[in-house]
């Protein structure tokens, strides 16, 4: 691992006046994200204890049955969220510049989303934001959320906004086009259907862009709702170099709904990936569960650990940085292997810092991370 960290290193450094050459526009949601913790108990000195895990969190929830119970929160932050501005925050804090359509508030953009446009990103807002209380835990996150503001969020509500002159021109001067959280927004495969009917045959050229979709956690969503969407999929194949990035609770419901596999539970990642990917009708499929990442291109995989991050500073918006540092390299030319290493370092920085990194913040991180390895 050591060898292929320095590989990735040499190559962002030796390629990064690529990065400002290159443009990405990503579209369509926007939360504000407040970061919260759970008191678990008060000490005497009145220091404040957390619930440390969501089991432990889930198994007193489940101890209160029958009862009532009073529960503090303790936010730690309020930020701008959503899988779009985050993405693009990541990206426009590594040199890439951006176009941003999406739910940043209306008519004017919420003063939580202006820092985005110090990091190369050009905002374009269709509607109010979604509202996320996200519960974080040293094991993971629950984020309760209200998206009433995103329910009348269509495709023609956005052409109006925006302009369809206007979305035809960002998707021309882009490299890279973000189409991301497919599960919030009620009338998302409708958005995804119109940019193939209404945008892609006033394109002058697709060859060199890519798309790249993130669908966010879709449990909620209906199975013929999830197999509408997947079906566009190989339509986009034929116009864009496409790649889908999920974690494994995301993987594992598309693994249910599209193999009707009765053991699905109890089937490895590196099985789920490798069948998916035939399914689904992309060129590159990435799947990143919290410790490691695996990627399918052409038939064959490959894989990636993620650098342990002993005392996490948030945890809400790691996949996004996730993304993020793959389109990173993604841009530059990397291989799958460096896309991954890429993905992981940017997300474990995000992770440990609480903010996104800078290019060269980046390569400190991944500079201190080859030093670490055996």
């Amino acid at each position: 691992m050591k060898s292929e960290i320095g590989n990735v290193l040499a190559q962002i450094k030796s390629n990064q006046m690529v990065l400002s050459k290159r443009h990405a526009c990503i579209g369509f949601d926007g939360f504000i994200d407040s970061i919260i913790r759970v008191v678990k108990q008060k000490t005497p000195d009145k220091k404040l204890r957390y619930f440390d895990t969501i089991e432990e969190f889930g198994s007193f929830l489940i101890s209160q049955s029958g009862q009532s119970c009073s529960i503090e929160l303790k936010e730690n932050l309020c930020k701008m969220g959503g899988n779009m501005p985050i993405f693009s925050n990541a990206l426009g804090s590594l040199g890439i510049p951006v176009t941003c359509v999406g739910a940043l508030g209306y008519p004017q953009v919420h003063p939580l989303f202006e820092p985005m446009k110090k990091n190369h990103c050009t905002l374009y807002t269709v509607s109010d934001p979604g509202l996320t209380s996200a519960l974080e835990f040293d094991d993971g996150k629950v984020m309760l959320i209200r998206i009433e503001a995103l329910d009348n969020l269509t495709w023609e509500w956005i052409q109006n906004v925006v302009g369809l002159d206007q979305l035809v021109s960002f998707f021309t001067n882009c490299d890279l086009i973000g189409i991301v959280n497919w599960s919030e927004i009620e009338h998302t495969t409708a958005i995804w259907q119109g940019i193939l009917d209404d945008v892609v045959p006033r394109l002058p050229s697709t060859k060199g862009k890519t798309v790249y979709f993130d669908l966010a956690d879709c449990s909620k969503r209906d199975d013929k709702d999830i197999r509408e969407v997947v079906g566009l999929l190989p339509r986009y194949t034929k116009n864009f170099r496409t790649v889908l990035g999920i974690n494994e609770n995301e993987a594992r419901i598309l693994y249910r709904v599209l193999l009707d596999d009765p053991n699905h539970a109890r089937c490895d990642i590196k099985t789920i990936g490798e069948q998916l990917y035939q399914k689904l009708g992309i060129e590159v499929l990435v799947i990143h569960p919290r410790d490691e990442a695996w990627a399918w291109q052409n038939g064959t995989s490959c894989h990636a650990k993620t650098k342990l991050i002993q005392h996490p500073q948030i945890s809400t918006g790691g996949g996004d940085n996730f993304n993020a540092g793959f389109c990173l390299a993604h841009l530059l030319g990397l291989d799958l292997q460096s896309s991954l290493i890429s993905a992981n370092a940017v997300s474990g920085f995000y992770v440990q810092n609480g903010f996104s990194p800078s290019l060269d913040q980046l390569t400190a991180y991944l500079q201190e991370w080859q030093e670490a390895e055996d």
